[in-house]
């Protein structure tokens, strides 16, 4: 059993550094890259993200200021939230899956999105169709699984919306592997990156309670890539580490192939992401005061508390933001 106490409080010392009162966050600090120090999209809502994972969401006029400031972000003609890191549909759907921890809504209409007609089945099919699944899947899962996470947090999403991008998913989840588009894994586009894209897809089934397709041979997947070490643990505050224990954790709960075995390797990446953690001089490492890479690794630590129960606690057990609605 491991406290990760230590490694809470750090995380909110850098949450409280990027402060700017009234409400505001910077993604950033200025000594890190000036360009994000002021009050930012992703700076405002990954500060609740991991308050709220952490128990301490601002309440009354704390919490007032932070959903305002949120809110100021949307284009009132286009209804979109835009910010140069990410696509606008990430961008989108994280600010307004941030507002709903406060039970708060965009102030306007998601005009554009419902003029390009992504809230009717053809056109989600049709954007999902012309993602690139072979060479760049997963920053184009930011696409494919925002466009559903807008939807359903919006009351775009009704039934007939929800099976439909069900059917889509289950339909081209390739055989082999478990994850990625039938056919676009075996490429010269590493595995483990078509997982952090497959991730995405995997939270929006979560939240509408799915059926996975092949999960046997996701979990295959997981413990191969971590046994030949194919991917980049451990060398980044992001997002890798939620990637790969939520898909793994989650996988185990639709059946129990190599159930034992999963749990283990659940509990091995969870104690050496720890020592990672442990080892970060927090002041002066710039992706650990990066908001929302910081809020990945918040999340990590949240899915391991439920993956591996009793390994990993603290004195406030950790909320994961997905288990109350889709999108990171």
């Amino acid at each position: 059993m491991r406290n990760i106490d230590n490694i809470i409080g750090n995380f909110k010392k850098v949450v409280e550094s990027h402060y700017l009162g009234n409400g505001k966050y910077g993604k950033t600090l200025e000594r890190f890259d000036a360009r994000f120090c002021q009050s930012n999209e992703y700076g405002c809502a990954d500060a609740a993200n991991i308050l709220y994972t952490f128990g301490c969401l601002p309440v009354g006029k704390e919490a007032d200021e932070l959903v305002s400031e949120i809110q100021r972000f949307q284009n009132s003609e286009t209804g979109l939230f835009r910010e140069p890191t990410h696509h606008y549909l990430h961008t989108t759907a994280h600010c307004i899956a941030a507002l709903n921890l406060f039970d708060a809504k965009p102030l306007y209409p998601l005009t554009q999105l419902e003029n390009d007609k992504l809230f009717t089945v053809d056109g989600m099919y049709k954007l999902l169709e012309e993602l690139d699944w072979v060479n760049n899947a997963w920053p184009d899962s930011h696409r494919g699984a925002g466009i559903f996470s807008i939807a359903l947090l919006t009351g775009h999403a009704d039934l007939d919306y929800q099976q439909a991008y069900q059917k889509w998913i289950f339909d081209n989840t390739d055989d082999e592997f478990g994850i990625g588009r039938k056919g676009t894994t075996n490429t010269n586009y590493m595995l483990w990156r078509h997982l952090g894209g497959w991730f995405h897809y995997m939270f929006n089934f979560e939240a509408i309670h799915a059926k996975w397709n092949h999960p046997d041979k996701l979990i295959d997947t997981c413990i191969s890539i971590y046994k030949k070490r194919e991917a980049s643990f451990y060398v980044k505050v992001g997002y890798w580490e939620i990637d790969f224990i939520y898909a793994l954790n989650r996988a185990t709960r639709q059946t129990s192939h190599r159930f034992d075995e999963a749990k283990e390797v659940l509990k091995s990446v969870g104690n050496e992401y720890i020592d990672f953690l442990e080892g970060i001089d927090y002041k002066n490492r710039e992706d650990a005061n990066d908001l929302h890479g910081l809020f990945g690794a918040t999340c990590a630590l949240a899915e391991l508390q439920q993956a591996v129960p009793g390994e990993f606690v603290s004195t406030i057990p950790l909320r994961l933001v997905l288990d109350r609605r889709p999108f990171i």
